[in-house]
């Protein structure tokens, strides 16, 4: 789950329903020359069952993220990894744009919902169970 270093960064994550990860995948996804390099190896049915692969690690660190936080998303369950790979091979052969999202999980249960947006925008929200969100340093809640 999304790891915390300030309250105030936290709150803003909630306010905005965007995390690091999402706002990468955001700009890494509606990225046309991204897009078009990649758009043959997202039509390969469970190419993020090992992780994430090391193409993708690359972007991730060009846009900013953390190994720490490209370990995470390779730690997703297989089937939510599948289902966004679908997703985005779908958008990018329709070349239509994608939107990420991020909330907390008011039944606590960590999930993914890919479908549509406004304007026949797809719109992909991660829901982080609220009782595994915790400050770096600090132990989880039990």
């Amino acid at each position: 789950m999304p790891i915390f270093h300030e309250l105030t960064l936290a709150l803003q994550w909630i306010r905005e329903g965007q995390i690091p990860i999402t706002r990468s995948l955001q700009r890494i996804c509606n990225d046309a020359a991204i897009r078009e390099d990649t758009k043959e190896r997202m039509r390969e049915a469970h190419i993020f069952d090992e992780g994430v692969p090391g193409w993708l690690a690359e972007l991730f660190l060009i846009d900013g993220l953390t190994e720490a936080e490209i370990a995470h998303v390779g730690e997703w369950p297989a089937d939510q990894k599948e289902a966004l790979r679908a997703e985005l091979s779908f958008v990018y052969d329709a070349d239509r744009p994608i939107n990420f999202a991020w909330e907390i999980a008011e039944d606590n249960i960590a999930r993914m919902d890919v479908g549509e947006g406004y304007d026949g925008v797809s719109l992909v929200v991660f829901y982080s169970p609220r009782n595994t969100l915790h400050a770096s340093g600090a132990p989880s809640p039990a």
